[in-house]
């Protein structure tokens, strides 16, 4: 009897100093509102549900982080936010970060609500009449963070949520602390100016840690050494453009309400998607037999630029199979890759994520080529939990 309880009181203290260990070891994410590793017992829950209201902690700062709506910021700030993306958004001086005036606007115009856009600068120190006078440095934007609003389709369940991918500052500053203020001063200052209360992120190489994704994968990448022609007899690939755009407007709304093959949906709001298909940030093709379409391909132009290759980076982000066999799917998507190799030879390095019907592609990529590199890809959701996940990778679907 003394064992058995003895026994359980150590098991008890071990279980508190793991976890313990773990939040020691986790400052920054110990205070968000994600869904932790050590959140055993959300494991049970069947809803999703907003964690509540956000509380300041050390990692707000309110005196070198400034919160905008990206159509107030004035011309110089938006100068200075593109030139720090062109220069550091990548890490490597190898690669080019392309973005530019037209691609920052497309990338979050067109939305139901504006996207934000927070950025840090530091402050400077002067003395004036014997008094120390703190400003904050307004020629220097050393840090910044863009997100837009998506629509996010999780258990059946819709809501409005904030995209954030554009996490950005200098790569000499190896001070991590300094995007953890600037990712919660964030999603502190858009929580009190907006009415969303989700946040998503997508996270390439160096997942979170003790956080879980609501879905991962890995991401393939090959070098295009070639193209074939490819017969597609009696199918044809369409390219979708902004004028066009009905029959993905019709996808949506059959996903969005009847949707067997995946839990996850993630798509920008109509206008925002028209902007990025009319500067070539999102390509989408059909495969059509007839007036049937039987599969979709989602690509985008990563504006990733490798300068001493000459070599642009594309994405195969998502993709669609309702073909009558494999072999046809897979074709469409050969043909594609083929006349983007055809027109475009630099766009030679493809991605290809292993989301939504994209293991088919897969399968057949590393039967032709040895992949270059290979890396994890998540999506974490923040002040939102959801159920059930992390979802397989094969059931979620993005548009962007």
């Amino acid at each position: 009897m003394y064992f058995i309880f003895y026994l359980l009181i150590f098991s008890i203290t071990v279980f508190l100093f793991i976890i313990a260990t773990i939040k020691i070891n986790n400052p920054f994410w110990n205070l968000m509102p994600v869904y932790h590793t050590y959140d055993f017992w959300r494991f049970l829950y069947k809803k999703n549900f907003i964690f509540g209201e956000l509380i300041k902690n050390k990692h707000y700062d309110y005196l070198q982080v400034t919160t905008k709506e990206t159509n107030n910021i004035e011309e110089y700030e938006k100068k200075q936010i593109i030139n720090l993306l062109q220069d550091h958004y990548l890490g490597s001086d190898k690669f080019l970060y392309t973005i530019n005036n037209k691609r920052f606007d497309a990338l979050f115009d067109g939305c139901n609500l504006n996207s934000i856009c927070s950025y840090y600068q530091k402050q400077k120190y002067t003395v004036n009449n014997s008094e120390i006078v703190i400003s904050k440095d307004t020629n220097n934007i050393d840090a910044t963070i863009i997100s837009k609003k998506i629509n996010f389709i999780s258990n059946n369940e819709k809501i409005d949520a904030y995209f954030s991918e554009h996490i950005c500052s200098h790569r000499e500053d190896s001070n991590s602390f300094l995007k953890r203020r600037l990712l919660f001063s964030h999603i502190y200052n858009t929580l009190n100016m907006k009415p969303i209360e989700c946040f998503i992120i997508k996270k390439n190489m160096n997942l979170f840690q003790n956080v879980i994704p609501i879905s991962s994968c890995k991401t393939y990448v090959y070098k295009l050494s070639f193209y074939s022609k490819v017969d597609l007899k009696l199918f044809e690939i369409k390219k979708i453009n902004s004028t066009n755009v009905d029959c993905i407007i019709n996808l949506i709304s059959n996903l969005s309400n009847n949707n067997k093959y995946f839990n996850i949906l993630l798509y920008p709001d109509i206008g925002n998607l028209k902007l990025m298909l009319s500067e070539n940030l999102i390509e989408i093709y059909i495969l059509t037999y007839k007036d049937n379409i039987l599969a979709y391909y989602f690509f985008k132009n990563l504006q990733i630029h490798e300068e001493e290759n000459e070599v642009d980076y594309i994405s195969c982000i998502s993709s669609i199979n309702n073909c009558p066999n494999n072999i046809t799917f897979v074709n469409g998507f050969m043909k594609i890759i083929s006349d983007i190799l055809r027109k475009s030879p630099e766009k030679n390095v493809i991605q290809i994520e292993n989301f939504s019907h994209n293991s088919y592609l897969i399968t057949h990529m590393n039967i032709l080529y040895n992949h270059i590199n290979l890396f994890d890809t998540a999506f974490y959701t923040i002040n939102y939990f959801v159920a059930k996940t992390p979802n397989n990778s094969n059931s979620v679907i993005t548009f962007f």
